[in-house]
């Protein structure tokens, strides 16, 4: 039950690595957002794809506690994606950027209106991203990261997520919460 949600948590966060340390707001609008995972590894989509089913064959009071933890912390599962409450706040305060972990180091190449480029190293792990803006209302991240054990790298992950606004207004959803 934990590891299937762990492993949508993750995919969520993954999104937001993009700004971690970021001083200015990313160029969309606050709201409620939908958001599409994906990678270029067949291997990794069906991981995905096995942690979406195993969440939805859990009993309906485990799939029920898992989703209002996820909807307190501001995600929810839509069908194979995520949606997410962002806030004007979140977004200027850098809390859209749900992955604030202490022991890693974001390094921004390129930071304009239609894109930002970054490389994250972390102990564990190295991606390199970019995330292109292409409106207020969508833009999409293409992250590879190389997850390492004891130096070596171990797994390379190829991610492209697609995230489009859906409303000024995020119903019953809070805010991206870390």
């Amino acid at each position: 039950m934990q590891a299937a949600s762990a492993a949508m948590v993750a995919c969520a966060l993954a999104l937001f690595a993009v700004a971690a340390v970021a001083q200015t707001a990313p160029p969309i609008k606050p709201g409620l957002w939908a958001y599409e995972i994906g990678g270029d590894s067949p291997a990794d989509d069906a991981r995905r794809a096995k942690a979406m089913q195993k969440m939805a064959s859990l009993p309906p009071e485990a799939r029920a506690k898992i989703e209002a933890m996820m909807k307190q912390r501001g995600v929810s599962m839509n069908g194979g994606g995520l949606r997410i409450c962002q806030t004007k706040q979140s977004l200027e305060s850098g809390k859209w950027a749900a992955d604030k972990r202490q022991d890693c180091k974001i390094d921004f190449s390129q930071r304009n209106a239609s894109a930002w480029k970054w490389r994250t190293t972390c102990p564990d792990a190295q991606s390199d991203g970019v995330a292109t803006f292409t409106s207020g209302n969508a833009y999409s991240v293409d992250m590879t990261t190389t997850v390492t054990k004891a130096g070596a790298p171990t797994r390379t992950m190829t991610t492209h997520v697609k995230a489009n606004w859906i409303s000024a207004d995020c119903g019953d959803l809070k805010p991206i919460q870390h």
